[in-house]
């Protein structure tokens, strides 16, 4: 079976669920998060991965213009990416899950001409630093409305 990725919206029943499984996974106490909560407001645009009929994959792009940039531009960053347990690190016909995710939020952000992507993700999430530092991310400074919590790292890709 292939994956295939879809623009769905916000509040979408797929995104929602995938979404509450993050939250649960990585923040099972429910304190609050670092930076702005993303709501269906400030998300561009939000792709959902379907192994079949399943929902396996989800991530969003928030646009941004970042004065942090050297030269001030427009970035996009993402938010909510997020893999079932049970897709990570499988290969279906040849693709990987969250590889494709990544792929498709980049062509998306591309077609922007958004030449940046950034996000923000937890210091222990060591699993996901590795996936994004495999794929060119380098860490930077915070960025948005993000404050300098000691439990999150950023992290920027140039895709222009």
């Amino acid at each position: 079976m292939a994956l295939v990725v879809k623009a769905v919206s916000w509040d979408h029943p797929d995104p929602s669920r995938l979404r509450a499984s993050q939250g649960q996974e990585i923040n099972p106490t429910g304190l609050d998060e670092a930076g702005v909560i993303p709501t269906a407001a400030d998300i561009a645009v939000f792709l959902v991965v379907y192994l079949g009929s399943n929902a396996v994959a989800c991530g969003g792009l928030r646009h941004l213009v970042d004065v942090t940039e050297e030269i001030c531009m427009d970035v996009a960053e993402i938010k909510r990416m997020f893999v079932i347990p049970e897709a990570r690190g499988q290969s279906y016909q040849g693709q990987y899950t969250g590889e494709f995710l990544l792929r498709a939020l980049s062509k998306e952000a591309k077609e922007r001409g958004w030449l940046v992507l950034k996000l923000e993700t937890g210091t222990t999430m060591t699993r996901a630093r590795r996936f994004y530092e495999r794929h060119g991310f380098t860490e930077c400074s915070a960025f948005g409305t993000y404050d300098t919590s000691t439990a999150s790292v950023f992290y920027r890709k140039l895709i222009a």
